[in-house]
């Protein structure tokens, strides 16, 4: 059973990517990518389910600025095509999953929960965050991976976190 703390980011998490999506039809007049990066990503991924080839309309091209990333949207690619919803849906999995493991940082290395809630909360809440959940790139992916890697440096070299 989840606790009330992560029941409190996820729904943040959901506002998150409402405001974003909202935003973004609002002054966009529909579902987009905010930079051509975002583009990129897609063109790489398109490029490797139609043609097998890591590149842009099958000729190789070392474009993609993440990789990983690259690598995470293509099978949502091949099974979706080019709905941009897919992609913010998927941003917004790892901005929630960031707000998580920032409450778990907290509230392991501080033993203070809500603190932890606060702070992942303030994550999902901070404009760029929002912003970067209906960007169609790898930001949340990022930040996701680099407070995971803390907070596992962190549970095996300190005893609090074990």
């Amino acid at each position: 059973m989840l606790s009330w703390h992560i029941w409190a980011i996820l729904a943040v998490g959901c506002i998150n990517l409402a405001i974003g999506l909202h935003s973004q039809l609002s002054y966009a007049g529909g579902l987009g990518f905010t930079l051509d990066d975002a583009f990129i990503h897609l063109g790489v991924a398109k490029s490797l389910t139609d043609d097998g080839v890591w590149g842009i309309n099958g000729k190789f091209v070392s474009v993609s600025t993440s990789p990983l990333w690259t690598l995470l949207i293509t099978p949502l690619h091949l099974a979706f095509g080019y709905y941009p919803l897919i992609f913010h849906l998927l941003s917004a999995v790892f901005a929630v999953g960031t707000a998580v493991m920032i409450y778990l940082l907290i509230k392991e290395s501080l033993r203070k929960p809500s603190l932890g809630v606060i702070s992942g909360v303030a994550y999902l809440v901070f404009p760029l965050s929002i912003w970067a959940t209906v960007s169609g790139l790898e930001i949340h992916l990022t930040n996701f991976l680099f407070v995971l890697a803390l907070f596992l440096f962190f549970k095996n070299t300190h005893p609090f976190l074990s």
